[in-house]
């Protein structure tokens, strides 16, 4: 269904991948399977965090491989590809950001601490008091 879709949008020298929602019968088949390949075949793949797993999930669903060069392929001409790139830089910037902030907070509390150690050793030494 991968090639055929992909298939139908160079045919039809569009970016656009086909819609579910069409008028057109063949459109609306191949964005129906469209939905359901990323939905069924490629985001549990995607979920799936070691490679033992994801080696089973090949063995079961041996086109995987292809069916995942070409959904990107159909991403990249849709611009898709760019949106979720662009999503996910905002959302490590935004990660950043955050430890950057607990960074900054723990360095203001190592100097205060600092501060307060130097202020307590000075007294003990009896420096920065009066000496009569």
């Amino acid at each position: 269904q991968a090639r055929a879709i992909k298939k139908w949008m160079e045919e039809n020298n569009t970016t656009k991948p086909p819609s579910k929602r069409s008028k057109n019968d063949e459109e609306k088949k191949l964005g129906q399977a469209l939905g359901s390949i990323r939905s069924f075949l490629v985001k549990p793949y995607e979920k799936i965090e070691s490679e033992e797993e994801k080696e089973k999930y090949r063995e079961k669903h041996p086109e995987i491989d292809e069916v995942m060069a070409i959904i990107n392929e159909i991403d990249i001409m849709s611009g898709k590809i760019k949106q979720k790139q662009v999503e996910e830089l905002a959302y490590e910037d935004l990660a950043l950001s955050e430890k950057l902030e607990q960074a900054k907070e723990l360095e203001r509390k190592y100097k205060d601490m600092l501060d307060k150690n130097i202020d307590e050793s000075l007294l003990e030494e009896g420096i920065g008091e009066d000496d009569e």
